[in-house]
């Protein structure tokens, strides 16, 4: 695996994965792990504390899209995949790992690894949902 991420233009691992297989246990020096080896972006998936999208300039955290939790078999997988599609779509990173961080939490509100992956509707809906949520006012 080490080897291989001197050949990626992007590294994708998750948080149990590098901790297995490095021993590292702060997220930030796992980011630099990764980043030292060749891949112009990371993302190190962390399940429900959401992600941190890294390149050699920059760090940005990207929340957990809050949703109630009933399997998350495949989350990993659909995020991946979510990803790797904005990109080939001609998204930058930070907009293409918000998108696949809905895309795996609304895959995680259905049982099963395949059957509950959202469309592409369903997530922009859900983004464009959840930005108006966050635009709001504070209400006391």
């Amino acid at each position: 695996m080490r080897a291989a991420m001197e050949f990626v233009d992007y590294a994708l691992p998750g948080i149990e994965d590098v901790r297995t297989l490095t021993g590292l246990t702060e997220p930030d020096a796992m980011l630099d792990y990764y980043l030292k080896l060749g891949p112009g972006v990371v993302v190190l998936k962390m399940g429900e504390a959401g992600a941190w999208l890294a390149t050699p300039d920059a760090r940005v955290k990207i929340p957990v899209f809050p949703v109630r939790t009933v399997d998350a078999t495949g989350a990993g997988d659909t995020f991946c995949g979510s990803f790797l599609a904005r990109i080939l779509a001609g998204d930058t990173p930070e907009p293409a790992a918000r998108y696949a961080a809905v895309a795996a939490a609304l895959k995680c509100t259905g049982y099963g690894a395949v059957a509950p992956i959202p469309s592409p509707e369903r997530v922009m809906d859900a983004m464009l949902m959840y930005e108006e949520l966050d635009d709001a006012p504070a209400r006391s």
